[in-house]
């Protein structure tokens, strides 16, 4: 199939917004005039243009639907046409406005609202972070909440997170909606020099990045043990300019890549990786159990607030100490009893003996044994299969094992509460 310069230079003309929405793909605001796929955030197209920040490599609209369709150079073309019934001067798709090369931005933050009720309240709740650590980003001025007027009058506020240079200078914004709604916005304010993405200078020679600012700090809320010591970057996406930006500016011996446990994280953490040890710097990796390191923070919120449940209605409020004391009971069909029991220091001993009582356990599938291993939880489970068991497989049974984990058993007996299985 043979085409002409023209209509290869109106298929490459196309506007890839128009034409993935009107092939069913959905789309997410990723700035101005720009929009990620949801189904590869990695990829962001800009008018006719695309970029894979995981392949670090992009191009034109033909170039695009060969890649994400994998379709042959004239299948592409004939695609981005229309196909048949479709001419040069009735096409199917819009083409992308022209638009003239403009020098760098200049950065221009949002006005800072007096207060951040709003974004507080979204950072901890919403998002589970821990009110400390939000508290102190936002000491530093790394975090506000935005006073914005929309067209329509009205006040609306964001979250922004900040990133500096190193001497102290706003070079980079990342702006996320704050309410609960579907298509919540975020993205890089324009004029953000990505260089210097938000991120946390410690006093030690270790440097974690991760891919967007709440899973930074879902990180943090998540190892809080003298956090502060250490440096953490969010690339707002898988570019690794600001690492390595980072590393310049400072004595960085050992980084650890915490990107997102997908395709796209882990596919730029392997090219990430060989980039920092081509510069003589140690690289090791941290993956959440989710898909994220925020999934990660919610599950432990959730199953703290559930356990925490349990124990008012048992009775044990008063006796707990720790989180090795808080109960909870997960029960499936067809099981394998996995028990640890805890006594306690008060039983009389020869009653047990007597009229011994039954344990509460936690019951779980051999699916969910294989999962538990994975997990590397304190229960010695054994599992044959889990190491041949591929990572869909794996991030299938976490997902699984989240649900599971947050049913529980409300209808717990008193006389159950001495002899509790510790699972998460």
């Amino acid at each position: 199939m043979h085409f002409s310069p023209e209509q290869i230079e109106a298929a490459n003309s196309v506007d890839l917004h128009d034409f993935l929405v009107q092939n069913g793909e959905l789309l997410e605001k990723a700035g101005i005039g720009s929009y990620r796929i949801k189904s590869n955030h990695s990829m962001v197209i800009t008018g006719n243009k695309w970029y894979d920040f995981a392949e670090t490599r992009g191009g034109l609209a033909i170039d695009f639907v060969k890649e994400f369709y994998s379709l042959s150079f004239q299948e592409a073309v004939q695609r981005l046409l229309g196909g048949m019934g479709y001419t040069l001067e009735s096409p199917k798709y819009h083409r992308a406005e022209k638009k003239p090369e403009e020098p760098m931005s200049e950065l221009i933050l949002p006005e800072k609202d007096s207060v951040m009720k709003q974004t507080f309240a979204y950072l901890t709740q919403t998002r589970a972070l821990d009110v400390n650590v939000v508290k102190e980003f936002a000491q530093k001025g790394l975090i506000y909440q935005s006073k914005e007027t929309g067209k329509n009058g009205k006040v609306f506020h964001n979250a922004v997170f900040v990133g500096m240079d190193k001497e102290g200078n706003p070079k980079h914004a990342h702006k996320c909606s704050i309410h609960t709604f579907e298509n919540r916005y975020r993205g890089n304010l324009t004029g953000s020099n990505a260089h210097y993405s938000f991120h946390w200078t410690g006093t030690s020679d270790h440097l974690f990045a991760f891919e967007a600012p709440i899973d930074m700090l879902s990180y943090i809320t998540l190892h809080p043990y003298n956090w502060q010591k250490h440096s953490y970057v969010a690339l707002c996406g898988v570019s690794s300019l600001a690492i390595h930006q980072y590393c310049e500016d400072h004595n960085v011996k050992q980084v650890t890549l915490c990107l997102d446990n997908d395709e796209a994280g882990l596919k730029a953490i392997e090219r990430i990786s060989k980039e920092l040890l081509d510069r003589g710097i140690t690289v090791d990796t941290k993956i959440s159990k989710l898909k994220d390191w925020n999934d990660d923070c919610k599950l432990k919120k959730n199953n703290l607030q559930h356990r925490l449940e349990q124990a008012k209605m048992q009775g044990l409020t008063s006796k707990i100490r720790n989180l090795d004391d808080l109960p909870i009971e997960v029960h499936a069909q067809d099981a394998k009893v996995v028990p640890t029991v805890t006594e306690s220091a008060q039983v009389n001993k020869t009653e047990v003996a007597a009229k011994p009582r039954k344990a509460s356990v936690t019951t779980l599938s051999p699916e969910y044994v294989q999962e538990l291993n994975s997990l590397k939880l304190k229960e010695d489970v054994s599992s044959k299969a889990l190491q041949d068991l591929p990572p869909q497989k794996k991030m299938s049974l976490v997902q699984k094992l989240k649900a599971i984990a947050l049913k529980g058993n409300r209808n717990s007996m008193q006389h159950n509460i001495r002899q509790t299985v510790h699972v998460l």
